[in-house]
């Protein structure tokens, strides 16, 4: 049957509005020969991730809905402000004007065009989701990978970009997951085409590292300072962590940072260090104990964690779900269009069709 075929098209990254009658059902043929260079066989270079055969097709599904979800927005009137950001293809150079340095410009820029100050980002799940409007897809993925930036050219010719998260591995902490999401945005927001290369994927090993430290690749280098300057600005870390003259910075110094930008002992650790031009040492002892705040938990939730269609897989729930539901009830898609999209039965999605805009926010 045409809807098995679809599903199964959409699965595979294809158009499957287009699958009857478009020689290559819309494919994205660059964003396929990408993934297939990512699964190749490991070539040694250090920072590359290379991807199983499961998570390639995770990735390519998340291209789907990226594509999907951003046109949905589209005809609902759903305003996506990331499109707003001009990307930057200055990536420094390792001499004069090394790739951090632009990170943290970059960092602060966004920071003035989202009008945040130097205050702490209350939920970075909200602020990419809600405020930028940028698809974020939650998929369980291989454990060493921590998240992707995905771009796909849609029917409307235009390039389209979204964020996969990976549920499995550190992203259980939410202040991994918070870092995660800032080191993509950090690639959604500013890379260039040809820099992103259809689809960026990140280890949790690569984005753990000091930004300032030597980087085989420095787009992903950037991304990292960009990450960490976002999530915590230079200038507010500096003031929070001068120690006396020839003193290190002091444990209880980097305990607060965590606390007040919800960032993990390494990354505060490295940043306090960093931030102080590496005038002073961090603490050699390791700081045990300190805990994201059920507040801050509560921020950034997985929003797979609850979801009324059982049957649905991970990275077809949150917000994805809710858009979809509310192009139902305003008629601009079939309810057999929108079960596909959630795969699941038309009868499943009937029943609970009305409640899933208010569950995610696309209706008060």
């Amino acid at each position: 049957p045409i809807q098995s075929l679809e599903r199964i098209a959409f699965t595979l990254g294809l158009d499957e509005s287009r699958l009857a009658h478009h020689p290559t059902a819309g494919a994205d043929g660059g964003l396929a020969i990408r993934l297939k260079t990512l699964q190749a066989t490991p070539s040694g270079v250090r920072d590359e991730v290379h991807l199983s055969a499961g998570s390639v097709l995770k990735l390519a599904e998340a291209a789907s809905i990226v594509r999907v979800q951003s046109h949905l927005q589209d005809i609902l009137g759903i305003r996506s402000i990331a499109s707003e950001f001009e990307t930057d293809a200055n990536y420094g150079s390792s001499r004069y004007n090394p790739a951090w340095k632009i990170g943290y410009s970059l960092a602060d820029r966004a920071r003035k065009q989202l009008g945040l100050g130097g205050a702490p980002i209350k939920s970075m799940r909200s602020l990419v989701e809600d405020e930028l409007g940028v698809p974020v897809i939650q998929a369980s993925m291989q454990e060493d990978i921590s998240g992707a930036t995905v771009a796909v050219i849609g029917a409307d010719g235009r390039e389209h970009r979204g964020i996969v998260l990976n549920v499995n591995g550190q992203n259980q902490n939410v202040w991994i997951r918070r870092a995660t999401l800032a080191h993509e945005i950090g690639h959604l927001l500013y890379d260039p085409e040809d820099s992103l290369e259809k689809a960026r994927v990140d280890s949790y090993a690569a984005n753990n590292s000091d930004p300032e430290n030597d980087f085989h690749d420095y787009v992903e280098q950037r991304a990292n300072a960009f990450a960490i300057a976002f999530l915590a600005p230079n200038d507010a870390v500096r003031e929070m962590t001068q120690p006396p003259v020839n003193q290190p910075i002091s444990a209880d110094d980097i305990v607060h940072v965590m606390r007040k930008f919800g960032i993990s002992h390494t990354s505060a650790r490295f940043h306090a260090v960093n931030a102080n031009y590496r005038q002073y040492a961090a603490p050699l002892t390791r700081i045990r104990g300190t805990r994201p705040t059920d507040e801050q938990k509560a921020g950034e939730n997985f929003t797979v964690d609850y979801f009324p269609i059982h049957s649905a897989s991970p990275h077809r729930r949150g917000k994805f779900a809710g858009i979809v539901a509310e192009a139902y009830l305003r008629r601009y898609i079939s309810e057999q269009t929108a079960a596909a999209y959630l795969n699941c039965e038309v009868s499943e999605f009937l029943s609970n069709a009305e409640a899933l805009p208010a569950l995610y926010g696309i209706r008060p």
